[in-house]
This record gives structure tokens, C-alpha cells and sequence, in this order.
């Protein structure tokens, strides 16, 4: 604690002395007013510092409050807090090097997978008719696996997922050969969901199942399980405790 020493010019009071902690303090000496404040708690008004009592009121309750938050929040290295504190950083400093490493995973396989693939664009006609009875076409794309139709005059194309469908068309327009990258046209390829990581690798359409699925086994053996989350009862806390644990940060490491 800090002995604080205040006087009022003007007015001729003084506080002689006066124990406060942490605590500092801005006045006003035109309008005889003293701002109150402190690192560990907020206090929005000013004082009217008018007499002597009204400085010392206001040192007073900066004082009260500051014990009152101290006696909160301040966590002592043999408490089950500071405890359950020091295994949470370790928890967060676990979970940083885990994601990176995962991500890190996650990046080169994309880069890997992510070869050109050679389709076919369809441009094919739909017939349709407006409210008059006459008959106009839409044009519209569809992604083949070959620049022919089967002899069943049905084409192999790619659907959503890189799933592969027959279609028919009554109108073909045109036929143009075209490559796509997997990351830049991923609702057209395969996908392979890692775990532990939110990501998503998307790959060859052309890939066959037993395919897409050795890709999968191969990069889960790389990525690393996510560090399991406190259970802050194992430390004899609350909910309540280990939130606001989980929310102090950087000035508990001075404790």
C-alpha cells in the first residue's frame, strides 16, 4: 500500500495522510473535484470535493471497493484458482501448438491434392415456353467426364460433391475442354473431412472411393488429437470461478 498526500489550494483543507492501494488520483483544482481510479477496478463519477470529509469519503470508497475486488479476483499460488489458472495457459499453450501443427497439415496436403483436372464443358439447351406459348431456350453448363456420351447417348457428368450422374441432353450447344484446380472449384470435387480441425481438403473428382478414403487414413496418422478441455470440478471449482479464471489473461501472471 501507497501513503497518498493531498491538499486543496484555495480552500485550505488538507488530508494529511492517508493509506490507499493501487489506487490514483486526478483532481481538479478550479472546480475542487477528484477523480478516483484504479488498474483493477472502474469508477465512472468524479467527486465534490468541497470539505476535508468529502476527499477523505472519496479515498474511502476507493479503498473499499479496491478490497472488495482484491478479495475477489487476487489469486495466491496455493489456491485451487491460481491452480486451475496455471493449468489452463498450459491447456491454451497445448492447444495453439496443436492447431498449428494441424493447419500446418491441412496446407500441404491441399497443396498436394490440388492437381488440374481435365473435364469437359457442356453448354446444352433447355426448352421451356412463357406465358404467350412460345417456345425459347436457356442455355445452361454442366461438367463431363469425357467430350462424348456413352452409346446409351447418356453423358457422365460431375454433380456437387464430385459425385458423377447420367444425364441426357436434348440440346447439346457446344463442347469446350477445360481443366479445374479442387480449392478453386471445390463444390465439384471430392471431399475429405479431417479430423480434429475444422478444414477440408477437396480433391480429384476422378478419384475413387477406396482412393479418397486412403488419402483420409493417411492424413489422420499425421494430425494430432486436440488437447482435452479442463474439467475445472477436478480443482474443486465452479462454473462461475472457472470462467472468470478463463477470462483474467495477462494480469494474473503477475500474481
Amino acid at each position: 500500500m501507497a501513503a497518498v498526500f493531498v491538499s486543496i489550494s484555495g480552500q485550505g483543507y488538507q488530508l494529511d495522510r492517508y493509506l490507499v492501494a493501487r489506487v490514483a488520483l486526478e483532481w481538479d483544482l478550479e472546480r475542487y473535484q477528484v477523480a478516483v481510479f484504479s488498474d483493477v477496478f472502474d469508477h465512472d463519477g468524479d467527486f465534490d470535493i468541497r470539505r476535508a470529509d468529502d476527499l477523505e469519503l472519496a479515498l474511502g470508497t476507493a479503498r473499499e471497493n479496491w478490497l472488495e475486488v482484491e478479495a475477489t479476483n487476487c489469486l495466491i499460488p496455493t489456491t485451487a484458482e491460481y491452480q486451475y489458472f496455471q493449468a489452463f495457459k498450459k491447456y491454451l499453450a497445448d492447444l495453439h501448438q496443436v492447431t498449428e501443427h494441424n493447419y500446418q497439415v491441412f496446407q500441404e496436403a491441399q497443396a498436394r491434392y490440388d492437381e488440374e483436372v481435365i473435364l469437359y464443358e457442356v453448354r446444352y439447351g433447355v426448352v421451356a415456353t412463357d406465358k404467350d406459348g412460345q417456345p425459347f431456350i436457356e442455355v445452361r453448363k454442366a461438367l463431363a467426364l469425357d467430350p462424348e456420351p456413352l452409346p446409351s447417348g447418356f453423358w457422365q457428368i460431375v454433380t456437387r460433391g464430385g459425385r458423377e450422374q447420367q444425364v441426357r441432353f436434348a440440346y447439346v450447344v457446344s463442347v469446350t475442354r477445360t481443366t479445374i484446380l479442387p480449392s478453386e472449384e471445390p463444390r465439384y470435387c471430392r471431399q475429405v473431412p479431417l479430423p480434429h480441425t475444422d478444414e477440408t481438403i477437396y480433391v480429384n473428382p476422378l478419384l475413387t472411393d477406396a482412393e479418397v478414403m486412403a488419402i483420409k487414413a493417411a492424413l489422420t496418422a499425421r494430425l494430432r488429437p486436440l488437447p482435452e478441455r479442463l474439467r475445472y470440478e477436478e480443482f474443486g471449482l465452479n462454473s462461475e470461478q472457472a470462467a472468470r479464471i478463463e477470462e483474467a489473461e495477462g494480469w494474473l501472471e503477475n500474481v
